[in-house]
């Protein structure tokens, strides 16, 4: 198969420097004996450039994210390319988007239903597109197949919370500190790079670990009495870690419902301080939760990209 890779992705990174995502997809499916072409998105902001080398390499399939996403619908459409498009819906375009929401969601919309194919990380994205009429397939984040052992040692008097990764406002950590603020008694350990402006607002229960390599992941989660996600996404890459690390889960009400079981399998709330306080006051509740959570499955970025290449496969047989 040859497939072509379209992504808004950072080009600086690698699937050495991060290995999930879509550095996954393109490790895999080159792992898996593909012909793959990357192009990212300095190549996505020269779109008749990209055209041309497009028409020139001839790919049996094109996979897409972000703005590539919508450049290959686009083209698609018109007739100017023939090659089936798969695209791989992996957030909230019209969320993320600096286009106007009322833009950008109508955009969003296009890149599903004219597609091709489509899948998705989010069991959100995957019911928004079945009620615009797409079949969509969910396909989940993975975590990453090693494992070790951590020297890194989470210490602090009464609970200790973990928060992994990105620490931009994005991803609800305004809502998170302000709930920290109330609750003294507990400890926030964020995990991932330091935004050097939440540092600066963060209380004194709020400690820094910075990068952990993404091996050790699972022995610093493991530490943790509750595991926390303040945004108001079911896809997060850490959520497959917090699965597999088989620790409480707290989150916020709404898109996480639609993946998640209030009580069952997460605790999901409207205040996350609350959700702290009565995760702190019930042990059996927070161990209720973490035998649920040993029920749900995970998957290595292998199997997910497993089920992607079976995807792309079937677009190119019914081209």
């Amino acid at each position: 198969m040859r497939c072509a890779f379209l992504t808004f992705a950072d080009p600086s990174f690698s699937y050495e420097r991060m290995p999930r995502g879509t550095f996954a997809y393109l490790h895999f499916l080159q792992r898996f004996g593909h012909e793959v072409r990357h192009w990212n998105r300095p190549a996505i902001l020269r779109p008749r450039r990209l055209l041309s080398e497009l028409r020139a390499w001839k790919p049996d399939v094109i996979l897409a994210q972000h703005a590539g996403a919508v450049l290959a619908v686009w083209w698609r459409w018109m007739g100017v390319i023939q090659t089936p498009v798969v695209h791989a819906w992996d957030d909230y375009y019209a969320e993320q988007s600096r286009l106007p929401y009322a833009l950008a969601r109508p955009i969003e919309w296009f890149s599903v239903v004219r597609a091709d194919r489509v899948t998705s990380v989010s069991l959100w994205n995957v019911h928004q597109a079945w009620r615009w009429g797409v079949p969509a397939i969910h396909i989940p984040h993975g975590v990453h197949g090693e494992i070790c052992e951590t020297r890194l040692r989470l210490e602090a008097p009464g609970l200790k919370i973990v928060y992994l990764g990105d620490q931009s406002w994005y991803k609800g950590m305004r809502r998170l500190i302000e709930a920290m603020r109330r609750c003294p008694e507990a400890t926030l350990f964020l995990v991932g790079d330091e935004n050097p402006e939440l540092r600066r607002r963060a209380p004194s229960n709020v400690r820094f670990t910075g990068r952990v390599p993404p091996e050790e992941v699972p022995a610093v989660l493991r530490q943790a009495d509750v595991l926390v996600n303040p945004a108001n996404q079911d896809s997060n890459f850490k959520l497959q870690e917090y699965l597999r690390a088989k620790r409480p889960i707290l989150g916020v009400t709404g898109r996480m419902n639609v993946a998640f079981t209030h009580g069952q399998d997460a605790w999901l709330v409207d205040d996350l301080a609350q959700g702290i306080h009565e995760l702190d006051r019930d042990p059996r509740l927070r161990h209720q939760l973490e035998e649920e959570a040993r029920h749900r499955p995970v998957l290595t970025w292998e199997h997910c990209v497993r089920r992607l290449e079976g995807v792309l496969l079937e677009a190119i047989r019914h081209r």
